[in-house]
């Protein structure tokens, strides 16, 4: 979708670029005949250097005409995800936003004029989906990971009426600061919301929009965390540090932003420029990124900006020590002495996924999980390069 010019990889006859669901099945049903080289969203590799690129089809506007996700595939194979009571669901796609940072304003630009880029399933298809996960495997919470969350009213009043009566789980998923007003807020907790992620980024204006393109500003912020804390709503925040034409006082910034907003848990993550994002260009052409960059590290390990080794250093250790600084302020007493012992790296790493471990499922996800699963899941954790099980 995002990286055509893989088809000029070696052992690669094809790809599809951006949704295919209706192309795919084409593809296959025409598959070993001349139509196949005729569907949409494909592209074909013809001979040594030649290839066929076709159209981007229009967007698949009716989600409830495709099957549910085979979710058998996954839990099949990782016993972890199988077992524990949280499970994940999209409501719908797209996002109708365009972040710098962010995959949508690709995939939005590359879309364009072919259909709205936010469609929403029904809400019986939904519960039905939701239903059927439950039939067959643990779940006592659920995780929305759209983008945003309830953005067309008539679809969160009518899923606020159904979902308590049909599912009656809590559950969490993703708004943005500029959509949350009381009434948002209150459908939320009538449908049995218990939290939400919302992303802050930056408490540094400047980063955030102009560099990030958010359009937030702090009063934004600080108004829709009042407005969920009014409805008992757990607040996690999106935070990230390592952003181009950062220093330690705008990370400190964000802490203080969070810090004053009264939060529940202050995520964070280290920026990475993507490519095809309109910040890796911008990244490039401050000097922050080579036009050469190879393998991305995770978002949870190191800055790949050509930051001095002190700076990157720093970046990594308030990455580990975030969300513990937005607790305890004082811990900054100490930073001075953290950044001089490099060999803490390993314990930093140990303390930050144990800190994200306990208080995320302790604070931001009311769920109970077997004691014998949570010391599995938290030793694949431990053990894994980031975060993830």
């Amino acid at each position: 979708t995002f990286f055509p010019s893989m088809i000029e990889q070696d052992g690669v006859d094809a790809i599809c670029k951006g949704e295919g669901d209706i192309c795919f099945p084409k593809f296959l049903e025409h598959f070993g005949t001349d139509k196949m080289y005729e569907v949409n969203n494909l592209s074909f590799k013809l001979d040594g250097k030649n290839h066929k690129d076709n159209p981007i089809t229009d967007l698949l506007t009716d989600l409830d005409s495709v099957p549910f996700p085979d979710r058998d595939l996954l839990y099949s194979e990782n016993y972890f995800l199988a077992k524990v009571p949280i499970k994940a669901f999209f409501t719908g796609r797209g996002c109708p936003y365009n972040c710098s940072y962010c995959f949508n304003q690709a995939y939005n630009s590359m879309y364009k004029g072919k259909g709205s880029v936010l469609r929403i399933k029904g809400v019986s298809y939904l519960l039905e989906e939701i239903k059927d996960i439950s039939r067959k495997y643990p779940l006592t919470f659920v995780k929305f990971h759209d983008d945003i969350f309830g953005a067309v009213k008539p679809w969160l009043v009518e899923f606020a009426t159904r979902y308590p009566k049909e599912i009656g789980l809590p559950f969490n998923c993703y708004v943005r600061p500029n959509m949350v007003t009381e009434e948002y807020c209150r459908l939320l907790k009538q449908a049995g919301c218990y939290s939400v992620c919302m992303a802050i980024e930056s408490g540094n204006k400047e980063l955030r929009n102009l560099v990030l393109e958010r359009n937030l500003s702090n009063e934004q912020i600080l108004s829709a965390c009042e407005n969920l804390k009014k409805f008992d709503l757990q607040i996690l925040t999106l935070n990230m540090v390592g952003l181009p034409g950062e220093t330690g006082k705008e990370i400190f910034e964000t802490i203080q932003l969070n810090q004053q907003a009264g939060i529940h848990y202050a995520d964070a993550s280290i920026f990475q420029p993507y490519p095809g994002t309109r910040i890796a260009e911008y990244c490039k052409k401050t000097g922050y990124l080579n036009d050469n960059v190879g393998k991305f590290e995770s978002q949870y390990t190191v800055s790949i900006l050509n930051f001095e080794p002190e700076f990157k250093f720093k970046v990594y250790v308030l990455h580990k020590l975030f969300a513990i600084i937005v607790d305890h302020p004082r811990l900054k007493l100490i930073l001075g002495l953290i950044y001089k012992t490099r060999w803490l790296s390993f314990i930093l790493d140990f303390v930050y996924k144990l800190y994200y471990g306990f208080y995320t499922h302790r604070r931001i996800f009311a769920s109970v999980i077997p004691f014998t699963l949570r010391m599995y899941g938290a030793v694949l954790v431990i053990f894994a390069k980031d975060r993830g099980a």
